[in-house]
């Protein structure tokens, strides 16, 4: 019920004409699931819950982060009254909830316009007891709130002075949250009218230590530019910033590394790179040799596990990527069976990944163990076409710290909802 490795090259030749591709790509889909309609809206072995909050739906964001505490005491999701099946909105808000898992009282409740449907507001933990989300003032712009809890339960409140996009355990890094609206919106947020204009100099990934009110550039597209320039057949080539932009910042478990996206367009098409900054030497490694880098995580302090294209190996597959030493190798327990997804590790144990949508439209939730190349079905669940496009809800696979539960955001009750998996509990 998978897509044949056919239909995936067929795809992948087709981004060359992006318009054409989308239309194609969801009448294609659409008479597959008329075809292949499935009986059952989800199936698991083990015993499954989601995060209620009345009537509204419910998410968490992206699959780089646990929206369970690092004590396993609190839950963070976002929750909204809008019908998730239409474009996020700039003038309308949604919220931040911090809800006890004990008990299931919900400790902080605030409202943001800074969100998209793929990744929220940014929620992420920062500390056991910490937390922080992007919000979007009238007078002042995007910022982000840091929430802290107390040994009392009771939580204050700062501003960081920019939005947020990761965490590490010295401080803060942020990029341009308005290119990326223009540029690729599923990330972006809506509220601004007037993008800013920035220079080479000045756009970038930014830092804030934790002891310091000051953001600096760390990484800028000039800075990029200048060190590895654009490139075709040998000749330079001059690529306009408005179709440039920096994304998915990952830092390594340790926080001395982070990795990043370079994306750029040229006629129409997209071109990625994958750089690792490393905080303590400030040198920057370009990491893939072709030009499609999908989604990563990090697999220990050096090594990553990209699905990406390498030509020279085995095309579109999971890679092992050495952060250090540059060393490229194929994962062969996954080469060619599952195509593109979401890859998730705290642990150097097992990883969960998630598929996009068969020919029924149901998504498959997988773990795979580093020892022994065992890979489970954990999961598979529905998601219409009335889901699509910006709208539409990855599984966006997290284990929790203490590895046995898996997050993930779905949309096979009908509503978008954060649900989880108890690996502990079969059904």
């Amino acid at each position: 019920m998978r897509y044949s490795r056919k239909e995936r090259i067929i795809a992948k030749y087709l981004s060359a004409f992006p318009g054409a591709k989308q239309f194609l790509k969801k009448t294609y889909q659409k008479l597959n699931f008329i075809l292949y309609r499935p009986s059952h809206t989800h199936k698991s072995s083990c015993a499954i819950g989601a995060a209620e909050d009345g009537e509204k739906e419910t998410f968490f964001g992206y699959y780089d982060k646990s929206p369970e505490s690092q004590c396993g005491t609190y839950l963070l999701y976002h929750s909204t009254a809008r019908n998730t099946k239409m474009l996020p909105s700039g003038r309308e808000s949604i919220e931040v909830v911090c809800q006890n898992l004990g008990n299931d009282e919900v400790i902080y409740r605030n409202i943001t316009l800074a969100y998209n449907w793929q990744q929220g507001a940014r929620l992420h933990w920062v500390g056991p007891k910490s937390f922080v989300f992007n919000v979007f003032e009238t007078n002042s712009g995007y910022d982000a709130i840091q929430v802290t809890i107390d040994e009392d339960g009771e939580v204050t409140e700062s501003r960081l002075g920019k939005p947020v996009y990761e965490s590490i355990e010295s401080g803060f890094l942020s990029l341009n949250f308005e290119k990326l609206n223009k540029l690729r919106p599923d990330y972006g947020y809506r509220c601004h009218e007037v993008e800013r204009e920035l220079s080479l100099s000045e756009e970038g990934i930014y830092f804030k230590n934790k002891n310091a009110e000051e953001w600096r550039v760390l990484v800028s597209l000039e800075s990029i530019l200048k060190k590895y320039p654009i490139k075709t057949g040998g000749d330079v080539l001059s690529v306009a910033q408005s179709f440039q932009k920096f994304n998915h910042i990952m830092a390594n478990h340790q926080g001395d590394k982070f990795v990043f996206l370079h994306r750029y367009f040229l006629d129409g098409r997209r071109i990625d790179r994958l750089f690792c900054y490393n905080m303590n030497s400030q040198k920057i490694t370009l990491l893939n040799k072709d030009e499609m880098v999908s989604h990563y995580c990090w697999k220990n302090s050096s090594e990553l596990i990209v699905y990406m294209r390498d030509e020279a190996l085995c095309g579109d597959n999971y890679y092992l990527v050495n952060a250090d030493t540059g060393e490229i190798h194929t994962m062969k327990d996954l080469q060619d069976k599952f195509g593109d997804g979401h890859p998730q590790s705290f642990n150097e144990k097992f990883m969960v990944f998630d598929t996009y949508p068969n020919k029924s439209r149901l998504k498959e939730l997988f773990s795979y163990h580093f020892s022994n190349g065992e890979i489970l079905k954990l999961g598979e669940f529905l998601e219409t076409l009335s889901y699509y496009g910006e709208t539409r809800c990855d599984l966006h696979p997290r284990i929790n710290l203490k590895g046995d539960k898996v997050y993930f955001d779905s949309v096979h009750s009908g509503k978008r909802h954060l649900w989880w998996i108890d690996l502990n509990q079969k059904v």
